[in-house]
């Protein structure tokens, strides 16, 4: 993920910048189907999987910076 180090020395004057909340942004990655069987469990004799990346798994910070780092770079 970007940081501030990283970002500041772009700016240019009468650059603007926004704050985006990604408190959910996880959820809006879609898993390919394929791979919903690897992200299922079962609770109470019924089976659910993740069709969306989910928090917790071990993955799912690269997941999300490699998928953030193309649309960063889109907007520079």
């Amino acid at each position: 993920m970007e940081t501030l180090a990283v970002i500041l020395p772009s700016l240019q004057p009468r650059s603007w910048a926004t704050s985006i909340e990604l408190k959910d942004a996880y959820l809006h990655i879609p898993i390919h189907q394929s791979h919903h069987r690897y992200l299922a469990f079962r609770y109470k004799g019924i089976d659910y999987c993740f069709r969306a990346l989910p928090f917790g798994l071990s993955t799912a910070p690269r997941v999300f910076t490699r998928v953030t780092r193309v649309i960063l770079a889109f907007l520079q």
